[in-house]
């Protein structure tokens, strides 16, 4: 009976959400939490952000002519320059310039 009881009474918990777990770890661990951690050694290795004043690294640089490039080289697909010089060589034909030949079933 007791057994019975007891499962009934076990009321499952959810689990705490992201933020409600930081803010138990920092009252455990302080600065010491591994969220405040992490934060702090972001902030260390990320770079100062430029002024749009200042000019482009040599990063910025070569990652535009790489884009550039790519943007070039996918301009048009295959099957449309085929169909381009297609087009291009049917007009080049020359017209008939010759004379045309009848040719009648009369017997005159």
């Amino acid at each position: 009976m007791m057994k019975i009881l007891n499962n009934i009474l076990k009321v499952r918990k959810n689990r705490l959400g992201q933020k409600a777990r930081q803010k138990k770890w920092e009252e455990l661990y302080g600065n010491r939490a591994k969220h405040l951690v992490k934060q702090k050694q972001s902030k260390k290795n990320t770079p100062k952000q430029r002024t749009k004043s200042s000019e482009p690294t040599p990063e910025e640089i070569i990652r535009k002519l790489k884009e550039k490039k790519k943007k070039e080289a996918v301009k048009e697909h295959p099957s449309w320059v085929a169909k381009k010089q297609q087009a291009s060589l049917s007009a080049k034909i020359d017209v008939f310039a010759g004379t045309k030949t009848t040719f009648s079933d009369d017997d005159d």
